[in-house]
């Protein structure tokens, strides 16, 4: 997958927010109303913001926390530690309370 945007550490990219297909996953346009922190390898987008300079703090923090984003989806979305980060990463950053995720 390719992902355009401003890398932070391997795993991680700051990028134009974009509106998706959910069944298809399949980008259908860019929405310039926000930024997102991309994780690179799977596409997903791991915390929203509304300006870049917020998405950059937040793509700062979880870049610096000590979690592997290099790892599986999957491993990633049942990690408590990495669950963890992202909620305290979007609440502080974002001033937004951490929400549950599918």
């Amino acid at each position: 997958m390719t992902v355009f945007g401003e890398p932070f550490g391997s795993h991680l990219a700051v990028t134009p927010g974009m509106h998706t297909d959910r069944t298809t996953a399949t980008p259908m346009c860019y929405d310039g109303g926000y930024w997102a922190v991309t994780h690179v390898p799977t596409g997903r987008a791991v915390v929203f913001a509304t300006s870049i300079h917020l998405a950059r703090d937040a793509a700062e923090r979880l870049a610096a926390s000590g979690i592997d984003w290099d790892r599986p989806l999957a491993d990633l979305q049942t990690d408590q530690a990495a669950r963890d980060v992202v909620d305290a990463v979007r609440a502080s950053v974002l001033g937004a309370p951490a929400v549950p995720r599918c």
